[in-house]
């Protein structure tokens, strides 16, 4: 039976910190905390979908896309991210882009 998310990612969901007057930076909410969510991971295949667009407007260069349900969490771009399969992990790097569609999440890596 072939299985719609058959991987779990990891989002590390960095602590609230603001600046005071000082210019000094203090954590406010305390530590991080991490995200589970099912997934899919797909890798680019060809030089033809090397890029995206950023929030920016720049060309980002992305490795991979991570499909989860339509109902998963909104990630920030810039979150740190693992990616699992049953064997350990297949993918470490950022979010580059979110998109919440009618019937999936993806999100750029």
């Amino acid at each position: 039976m072939i299985r719609q998310y058959p991987h779990t990612a990891f989002f590390t969901i960095p602590a609230t910190v603001v600046q005071d007057a000082n210019g000094n930076w203090t954590e406010i909410s305390g530590t991080s905390s991490t995200i589970e969510q099912i997934c899919r991971l797909e890798t680019r295949t060809g030089r033809n979908d090397a890029y995206i667009t950023g929030e920016d407007g720049v060309k980002v260069e992305m490795t991979a896309v991570i499909y989860m349900p339509v109902n998963a969490p909104k990630i920030a771009v810039g979150t740190w991210v693992v990616v699992k399969d049953k064997y350990g992990a297949i993918l470490r790097s950022t979010v580059k882009q979110y998109s919440k569609g009618q019937l999936n999440t993806r999100i750029w890596v």
